[in-house]
């Protein structure tokens, strides 16, 4: 089913954790309501895999956690209210990376790839709580938010003696997260620390 990787390829299973700084891109088919949004901090973490294929280039997938969402202003003629969005994603990239040579253990890399995020338990609050809070958003009764993102990711990446890592991530959904009549997308620049709980084999 593999077959297509290097006999030598060694997998190597790490972990992440860190923090995204997320907002949401809407726009809406209805000429009188406009809405902005402002960035809130949340956190990622989970499991990273590194699959080897040839030379500099590499497989990156796993599964974790990503938090997204913003704070919304709505404005709608003279009425003016503002509302918390939370939406929590477990996420499968699947990233191609590529390491640039180095004579050091040390080495930047670059990864792009898409990822597919399943969405649970999100929530909504509105500002002064007039509006009980919204939550389990995801569900298709609710027609707030779809189940699925499917999104985009370009990560910048700094790794410390073949094992540890620093990773700069940017991320942007690229299909509507919402049910019809309002389109949103999210838009998420996460940094995190990963480990690897071995070195590369040919360092061991």
């Amino acid at each position: 089913m593999l077959s297509f990787l290097p006999a030598e390829a060694q997998w190597r299973l790490g972990l992440r954790a860190g923090l995204n700084g997320s907002n949401l891109v809407h726009r809406s088919d209805r000429q009188d309501k406009r809405t902005t949004g402002a960035v809130v901090s949340r956190l990622n973490g989970g499991l990273q895999l590194e699959i080897p294929l040839e030379d500099q280039w590499y497989i990156n997938t796993g599964i974790h956690y990503s938090g997204k969402g913003a704070n919304m202003f709505l404005t709608e003629s003279l009425k003016k209210d503002s509302q918390r969005v939370r939406l929590n994603y477990l996420e499968i990239p699947v990233m191609v990376v590529y390491k640039f040579p180095s004579e050091k253990e040390n080495q930047f890399l670059i990864s792009s790839g898409p990822y597919l995020g399943y969405g649970f338990n999100g929530t909504i609050n509105w500002k002064g709580g007039f509006i009980p809070t919204k939550k389990h958003i995801h569900r298709k009764e609710e027609e707030e938010y779809r189940r699925f993102e499917l999104g985009w990711m370009i990560s910048a990446i700094y790794e410390i003696k073949s094992r540890y890592g620093l990773r700069l991530d940017f991320s942007k959904s690229l299909l509507n997260i919402q049910h019809p009549e309002t389109r949103q997308k999210n838009i998420v620049i996460g940094f995190s620390f990963y480990w690897f709980l071995k070195k590369m084999s040919n360092e061991q």
